[in-house]
């Protein structure tokens, strides 16, 4: 099934291949094509009686589910029949672009289950059409993703001339800025995919208040987090990633110049940096995020006799600095847009620690451009982390579920979690009741529970699974709490959660 795209209408449950084969699972709605009330008939295309008949010629997007078990056969049969796959849609049916005399004369085979039209209804969130005389007018921002059909283009200049402002221009998803009673309108375009809410990234840096003093003790070998993933023993058999490039897309790197100024523990391998991040002129980290992750994948110790090194202490470097001239991050509406470039350039794994936390446990379009270009591109690994919004609402001692944030819901994202380090000296030596994040931690044992002192534990403020159509995420944790590791030589940077010396700092 090449090329067929696996998308954000979907909300996937494998299970429900098993217990509710004859169900279609968009995520605006769940239909049950074995209804007879609603569905009897094994052409359902009612929606037409509405239409005038050039309204109905207009229509070019339509649901086909199989009976069997599908693969390639079925692909086959729909483009012999003169349509074009544009979506998988579990389960065992498939969106397809045509015209509803192609579409009829499906009817007639004896594999096919159902047909219907796809429905504008199916192609927004929750609640993004719903508007009152109060606030029709009201322009919020949008991210409309578009089949990558014939279509592709007349869909999003008709969505852009009815918006008010494009804001992001992605490969198939763009972000504009509508009235409310505009949005069902888009949705009604032929092309449009789905239509959600845009909320802007943020990087997954937290702050837990005032750190400890400067702490030069003698290292203890565990702060970096390597020893807990078992890396050393790799070493010992010459696995330093000498032969892998590392993509890492985050707030900077170091001082923002590829030259014998940049820290030590990455000089010399840096194939390239690009700026992402509108408004801004330079790579350089003024956050310290990006450099201190940049550290911990791959940072080789040059500055502390090889003590405090990162994963792959031999791996070269493309980085996408994110951050924008106003300290936020931008990110691709596509995502195929944010990692094109570095698998040209032979990254084969990207590391993200960034996120959506205004949607937590959601397949958004975000995930669902993530899926598409690693099915398209199935040697590439994007990482995301899971994010820093665990809480404890109800204070029973127990961090709640579902709050991992997007992309890191994505299927084919490798999601890390937090564990807790081993570190009792430096960084913040708090239990979590008495950081700047006391009231999401209110009950016992969690409030008196100390933040780095059992690697078998999970941070409390790590986002826990499952994802809201019951996947689980995140798919590994690695340590998360007082990571020593590199600091940006950028003057704004700071020191995070508290200065080791002038190359390293702690953080989570």
């Amino acid at each position: 099934m090449s090329g067929i795209r696996v998308g954000v209408v979907i909300a996937v449950v494998l299970v429900c291949n098993v217990v509710f084969a004859d169900q279609l699972f968009f995520k605006a709605q769940t239909i049950n094509t074995d209804d007879p009330t609603l569905f009897g008939k094994k052409i359902n295309l009612s929606s037409f009686k509405s239409l005038s008949e050039s309204e109905q010629k207009n229509i070019k997007y339509f649901i086909v589910q199989f009976k069997p078990l599908i693969g390639d056969g079925e692909v086959r049969l729909l483009e012999a029949a003169g349509l074009e796959v544009a979506q998988y849609i579990p389960d065992k049916a498939f969106i397809v672009r045509g015209n509803i005399e192609k579409v009829n004369g499906l009817s007639a085979l004896s594999g096919v289950k159902w047909i219907g039209r796809y429905e504008p209804v199916l192609r927004g969130e929750a609640g993004i059409f719903n508007y009152s005389l109060l606030n029709q007018d009201e322009k919020i921002r949008v991210t409309v993703s578009f089949f990558n059909t014939a279509d592709l283009e007349a869909a999003k200049n008709r969505v852009i001339s009815l918006a008010n402002t494009l804001l992001f221009d992605g490969r198939s998803s763009i972000v504009v800025e509508v009235e409310r009673n505009k949005i069902s309108k888009i949705a009604s375009i032929e092309g449009v995919e789905w239509v959600e809410k845009f909320y802007p990234m943020q990087s997954t840096k937290i702050d837990l208040g005032p750190q400890v003093a400067a702490d030069e003790s003698e290292l203890t070998g565990l702060e970096s987090g390597v020893a807990f993933l078992g890396l050393n023993s790799l070493y010992e058999l010459g696995f330093y990633g000498a032969t892998e490039v590392v993509g890492i897309a985050d707030t900077g790197l170091d001082n923002g110049v590829n030259d014998e100024t940049m820290h030590p523990d990455v000089r010399g391998r840096l194939i390239k940096a690009t700026i992402l991040g509108l408004w801004s002129d330079t790579w350089a980290d003024s956050n310290g995020h990006g450099t201190h992750v940049t550290g911990s994948v791959l940072g080789n110790g040059a500055a502390s006799n090889g003590l405090i090194k990162g994963g792959a202490p031999e791996a070269m470097l493309v980085f996408q600095s994110l951050l924008t001239g106003f300290g936020g991050l931008y990110v691709p509406p596509d995502l195929a847009d944010l990692f094109g470039q570095p698998a040209k350039d032979g990254a084969r794994i990207h590391s993200n620690s960034w996120g959506n936390p205004s949607s937590l446990g959601e397949y958004t379009a975000h995930s669902q451009s993530l899926d598409q270009f690693v099915f398209n591109n199935p040697e590439f690994l994007p990482v995301f982390a899971a994010g820093n919004e665990g809480v404890d609402g109800n204070c029973d001692g127990v961090i709640d579920d579902n709050s991992v944030i997007a992309p890191g819901t994505a299927k084919n994202a490798l999601t890390v979690g937090a564990s807790e380090g081993v570190v009792s000296s430096g960084g913040v030596q708090k239990r979590w009741g008495e950081t700047k994040l006391a009231s999401r931690f209110c009950g016992e044992p969690i409030k008196s529970d100390h933040l780095s002192d059992n690697p078998a534990g999970i941070a409390a403020f790590s986002s826990r699974g499952p994802t809201s159509d019951g996947r689980i995420k995140p798919d590994v944790v690695a340590p998360g709490t007082n990571v020593l590791s590199l600091k940006s030589q950028h003057p704004e940077s700071g020191d995070l959660w508290g200065l080791y010396n002038s190359q390293y700092t702690f953080s989570g």
